[in-house]
């Protein structure tokens, strides 16, 4: 690994250098033996809306889903968008939906109920959810007066 003074790091090597989990690295090699564990570049993008938004309506329903991998592993999940209310609303909410590790449902506001005409950032804490669960972003509310269009991706790893 080399250092690049710009606070990332950037790999000298191959993906030849990675030997198997429990291999030992050949003498002379500069290669190491990949562990049991495992390293992700980042976020993935897991959902999306799609350019024209996703106009909150007179009732509820889910907007984005994905279900993690059923591999044994914990995910980490967040929601990042923003929400253009062009005349202030009566209801509204928008919410993560998640299951815990523990099988029990977590809730994140996305999008608050009531919100004032203008354009609100939309972001998540990043929760934890168990293998082979869904998460969900729902409009749990119902938008009983004023306009508002969400644009909203699911990102997570």
């Amino acid at each position: 690994m080399v250092a690049t003074g710009y606070g990332a790091v950037a790999l000298d090597g191959s993906a030849a250098d990675i030997e198997p989990v429990g291999a030992a690295a050949a003498a002379g090699s500069t290669g190491l033996a990949a562990d049991a564990g495992h390293v992700h570049a980042g976020f993935s993008l897991l959902a999306g809306t799609s350019l024209a938004g996703y106009p909150l309506v007179n009732g509820t329903g889910t907007i984005l889903s994905w279900t993690a991998p059923d591999d044994g592993q914990l995910h980490r999940v967040s929601v990042a968008g923003s929400l253009n209310v062009n005349s202030a609303e009566t209801g509204g909410l928008v919410q993560l939906v998640a299951v815990d590790p523990a099988g029990g449902t977590s809730y994140s506001e996305v999008a608050p109920a009531g919100a004032a005409a203008g354009s609100h950032v939309v972001a998540t804490p990043i929760v934890i959810v168990g293998p082979g669960t869904v998460v969900a972003v729902k409009q749990e509310s119902a938008l009983t007066a004023g306009a508002a269009t969400l644009w909203a991706e699911l990102w997570g790893l």
